[in-house]
């Protein structure tokens, strides 16, 4: 894989999405590599959902070890905004 998203930012890096509509999500799916990104790649993922910045509630952590391949993330929820929150090593 050569196609990959990058922060310059402090962490936690935050990835959001927001919808025209309330939106059926069903899965996530993220490609990590550990021995190729070593400390930038995450170590806990949080997801959040809500209408927009101001109610996001934590529908699910993630504590990741060394992750290599496809994270696979499997639940149903109704949203019109997702937010993900990456922490990894890197300060």
């Amino acid at each position: 894989m050569e196609t990959f998203w990058q922060s310059d930012g402090n962490a936690p890096h935050l990835v959001n999405i927001m919808f025209h509509k309330k939106m059926k999500v069903q899965d996530i799916r993220l490609y990590m590599d550990f021995k190729m990104d070593e400390s930038y790649t995450p170590q806990k993922i949080s997801i959040r959902t809500g209408t927009g910045y101001h109610d996001l509630k934590e529908i699910q952590t993630l504590e990741l070890d060394e992750p290599s391949g496809l994270l696979f993330v499997c639940f149903v929820f109704v949203a019109l905004f997702v937010s993900f929150s990456l922490r990894s090593l890197v300060r």
